[in-house]
């Protein structure tokens, strides 16, 4: 079969990311609510795809997951497929898919090196990968709009408030204070753990990912790459390598 572009796609908690591929470049770029038939369709229409590959922390429907298979050579993301590092996390099956996609991203812009991928989206992900391309493991915590659903659900009286992101260190009122709390509190999280990491290891490469990765790269002192697209850039990657090995 003739190597055609390649169709990565990130089906998220909230979203769902697709880029397509020119062998290592990008030429295609979307986000979408939901991924539906005649999007997909779409696509296939005015690219020459002959690889797919799928990424889902939730459920995809069978018709997606039935015209990717019949329209090109399709891989779901998992442990099955040949990845460019050694997996150190127990159960590795327990390892989410797209953290492992983001990591297989980094190590493919950035080998030989320390490296912390943090991916805020729905909940903030550490994943630490030594120069070896051992991934060694990491931490999970709660992601901007959880923090703000939690205050409200675990408490009796304060307000559930959307997200806003520029808002003051002091406020002056409830809502903002609860919006504040949480803006400010993941810019210390993420400053306290990133120092963590740079105490053991002073040459480590710090990448952000996901939906909040360039509001917090202009906030953090440490020189960071803002990668928003590092799943797709990752899933790419393993496809190429894949490929080459079929």
């Amino acid at each position: 079969m003739r190597v055609g572009h390649f169709l990565c796609i990130d089906v998220g908690n909230s979203r769902t990311k697709i880029a397509i591929f020119k062998k290592e470049r990008p030429i295609y770029k979307d986000t979408l609510d939901t991924l539906d038939l005649v999007a997909l369709q779409g696509l296939f229409d005015r690219f020459p795809i002959s690889h797919s590959i799928l990424c889902q922390v939730k459920n995809v429907k069978k018709p997606i997951k039935d015209y990717l298979r019949k329209h090109s050579v399709y891989k779901e993301m998992g442990l099955h497929l040949k990845l460019p590092v050694t997996i150190m996390y127990r159960p590795p099956e327990s390892l989410g898919k797209d953290r492992l996609a983001a990591v297989c991203g980094a190590v493919r812009l950035y080998p030989d090196q320390d490296m912390l991928i943090i991916g805020i989206g729905t909940c903030i992900t550490y994943d630490f990968v030594n120069a070896k391309s051992c991934y060694l493991g990491g931490s999970i915590s709660p992601g901007l709009d959880m923090r703000l659903k939690a205050m409200h659900a675990f408490t009796a009286r304060l307000p559930l408030v959307e997200s806003r992101l520029d808002v003051g260190l002091t406020a002056k009122d409830t809502v903002a204070s609860l919006q504040s709390g949480a803006v400010w509190g993941i810019q210390s999280e993420l400053a306290g753990i990133i120092g963590l990491y740079l105490s053991k290891y002073p040459d480590i490469q710090v990448i952000l990912c996901g939906g909040g990765a360039k509001f917090y790269k202009n906030r953090l002192k440490k020189t960071i790459f803002a990668l928003p697209n590092l799943v797709t850039l990752g899933l790419n990657g393993i496809l190429i390598l894949n490929v080459q090995n079929t």
